[in-house]
């Protein structure tokens, strides 16, 4: 939403504007080991709207070579630790500047700046800079329970969504040795979201109760885990619970059927005396 809203800004700037100007927030964060998008789009001087352009993003409060993150012509100017993990999301002729850093690391904080370059005497840096902030990684899987049965086969599914569809992670299963298992993995893509699905179907006994079953989904450099504890019935036990809960259902039958002929019996008596005392009266009038 804030892509969009800087790429509309963006456009009419380029139309109406005859300024320079350059749009980015002013802090973004990002987590370790995961991506991240610095919101950017420029307007220029509408006489150069149909030369060519040079789009340059630098790791650094000053201009020079040693700093260069990106550049949108030249990548042997771009420092060896930024090669193959930075690109623009958009494209320089709409005016769209967004910088995309793939695989983050802590060494990649500090102050981002654009630099805009149609000639040497048509260029524009941006100002002030931008700050990127990097996080401890916080995501974490997630895992689905299923009904666990004795005996009988359960998939249980563990999942993890991300936004970072060039940086992918792995999902790994680390459960008990003597628990037999198959896994499979599986990606699919919703919009701007990836999610990232792995099935670990395995039979569980007894003996398993409570052992712990952890998903994990690790980065090159970073990793988070999930625990499911598994919580295994014991068959014998639940047949006495159900032979129980039959026995009582019984009982309530038979006791409900007692208190109806009872209440039958009681009304049947009261009708006999009732008769009784009606066949008095018509053999002895008073």
């Amino acid at each position: 939403m804030i892509g969009k809203s800087y790429f509309l800004l963006s456009v009419l700037q380029v139309g109406l504007s005859q300024k320079w100007k350059v749009n980015t927030p002013q802090k973004v964060t990002a987590q370790e080991g995961l991506c991240v998008q610095i919101p950017c789009h420029y307007s220029y001087p509408s006489h150069l709207v149909n030369q060519s352009r040079d789009g340059i993003w630098f790791n650094n409060k000053e201009w020079g070579r040693s700093s260069v993150a990106f550049h949108s012509k030249d990548h042997n100017r771009v420092l060896s630790r930024f090669r193959h993990r930075t690109r623009l999301s958009g494209d320089l002729k709409d005016g769209d500047c967004s910088l995309i850093i793939n695989n983050i690391s802590r060494e990649d904080a500090g102050p981002y700046y654009f630099r805009i370059e149609f000639d040497t005497e048509n260029s524009y840096s941006q100002n002030p800079v931008t700050q990127l902030h990097i996080s401890n990684f916080t995501d974490k899987p997630t895992i689905f329970p299923a009904e666990i049965i004795v005996g009988k086969h359960v998939n249980i599914i563990c999942t993890f969504n991300t936004m970072c569809n060039r940086t992918a992670p792995v999902l790994i299963w680390d459960t008990p040795n003597d628990i037999p298992g198959s896994i499979s993995n599986t990606v699919t893509q919703h919009g701007n979201s990836r999610t990232y699905t792995s099935v670990l179907t395995l039979m569980p006994s007894l003996k398993h109760h409570v052992h712990n079953l952890t998903c994990r989904v690790k980065y090159s450099s970073v990793s988070s885990e999930r625990i499911l504890v598994l919580t295994v019935p014991d068959a014998a036990s639940n047949q006495w619970k159900v032979g129980l809960l039959g026995a009582g259902i019984a009982l309530c039958v038979e006791l409900i059927a007692f208190i109806i002929f009872k209440c039958v019996r009681k009304r049947m008596t009261l009708l006999e005396k009732r008769l009784f005392w009606r066949s008095l009266k018509i053999h002895f009038p008073m």
